[in-house]
């Protein structure tokens, strides 16, 4: 039996196959895409309040850079 796509569609979708995926469908939607949204919202806040939070005490302190473990006798290129 072969069956054009507008009768294959419709079949699909009347069947118990096309119930279930429109049931996924809208779990999709309505549950999930909000979910995923709610997490996502939440996940930004936590960023920014602890990247903030961190910032603040890291801008306080003096910062230690590189050069200031390293002797001048131990750069290859300058002739101390």
């Amino acid at each position: 039996m072969h069956l054009n796509a507008q009768d294959f569609f419709h079949e699909f979708y009347t069947s118990q196959h096309g119930f279930k995926i429109q049931q996924l469908w809208e779990f999709l939607i309505n549950s999930a895409l909000l979910e995923g949204l709610i997490v996502f919202a939440i996940g930004v806040i936590i960023s920014i309040v602890f990247f903030t939070a961190q910032g603040k005490k890291t801008i306080i302190k003096a910062k230690i850079r590189g050069a200031d473990f390293v002797e001048c006798k131990c750069h290859a290129y300058l002739k101390c």
